[in-house]
Parts: C-alpha cells; sequence; structure tokens
C-alpha cells in the first residue's frame, strides 16, 4: 500500500514540474507587442500586410509596407530589421539543412513515375523535422543573409507547430517573389 501512495506522489510530482515547464516556456516566447507597434510608429511604417508566427519557442512578425517599400522583421523582443524592396534578392526555405520549395514530393513523383511514383512520394514524406527556417539574401556584402529560424527541436510534420511555420513560410517566400517580380 505504501509503495502505491510513493508512486502516486511521484507521478503527481512529474505531472506538476512538466505542467510549469510547459507554462514557463510559452511566457518566455510571449512577444513584446507594444514595442513592436512602438518601433512601427518611430520609423513611419504604414503595414499594409503583415504576417506572425507564433510557435512554443519562437515569435516573428512580418510587417510590410508596399508605400514606403520596406519589409520588416521582428522578433518576440521587438528587435527589427528593416529590409528595402530593391535590396531583396531572394529567398528560402531551409528545412533540415536541405532547401524546401513549393513542389511537393507527391508532384515531383508523379512526374517521374506516374500515379505511382506519386503514392511512393507522399509516403516517403519525413514524418518529423529538427529545423526549419527561412533565409532572406540581401544585396548588403556586409550582412547579405537574414535569417528567421522557427523551428530548433524534433517536431512533428503533423503537429501544429510546423503547419503555421510551412504556413508563415510560404506567405512570406510568396511575399518576397511578388516583390521581386514587381522590383523587376
Amino acid at each position: 500500500m505504501g509503495e502505491y501512495i510513493f508512486v502516486i506522489i511521484l507521478i503527481g510530482i512529474v505531472i506538476i514540474v512538466s505542467v510549469s515547464l510547459v507554462f514557463s516556456k510559452k511566457k518566455s516566447s510571449t512577444p513584446d507587442v507594444n514595442r513592436i507597434d512602438d518601433v512601427i510608429r518611430a520609423n513611419g511604417i504604414t503595414v499594409s500586410n503583415g504576417y506572425e508566427y507564433n510557435g512554443l519557442d519562437s515569435f516573428y512578425r512580418i510587417a510590410i509596407d508596399d508605400n514606403k517599400k520596406k519589409l520588416c522583421i521582428f522578433d518576440k523582443n521587438a528587435d527589427s530589421v528593416i529590409l528595402d524592396y530593391v535590396g531583396i534578392i531572394g529567398c528560402e526555405t531551409i528545412e533540415d539543412s536541405e532547401i524546401t520549395g513549393g513542389v511537393g514530393r507527391a508532384i515531383i513523383g508523379g512526374a517521374i513515375a506516374g500515379g505511382a511514383g506519386a503514392v511512393v512520394g507522399a509516403i516517403t514524406a519525413k514524418r518529423r523535422i529538427s529545423s526549419y527556417k527561412i533565409i532572406i539574401y540581401t544585396n548588403n556584402i556586409t550582412n547579405p543573409i537574414e535569417t528567421i529560424t522557427l523551428i530548433e527541436k524534433e517536431t512533428r510534420t503533423d503537429s501544429a507547430e510546423y503547419k503555421e511555420a510551412r504556413w508563415f513560410s510560404e506567405n512570406i517566400n510568396g511575399t518576397i517573389r511578388a516583390i521581386l517580380a514587381n522590383n523587376a
């Protein structure tokens, strides 16, 4: 009987510690939205479009001022990078050190081997990743790369965090492609 009580108390302690760790992580990644808004106002940015990513360990806000032709990147601490459209020369999404794009494995497999190839392409997709980043290339010789790190830990590809990171990166990639097309 005493052993059961000890096991129940031990399980209770593990649950309490786990819950407090989750809440402390979520609290540490809470963005300083007021500071971000202050930086936007101080730089005279009029946000015409924008995107937010709020993962378990990171936060980013992208603010786009289409009139002034600026793309602003903010992290959870309101640290910012403001890029002129003309200074942006490219963008990629990096998943586990591999460049990913808009073309999925099923489409490639289907193009190579028909219907069976599409099935194999879909089945061989990764189930977990450990890193997910957006890289924005600029024409600034001293700082040619801006990295937006969305995920830095093992994450399932069917998780809400991964899906949100993917949605965010697709929108940023699409926005930058539109910027490049309009500045060509």
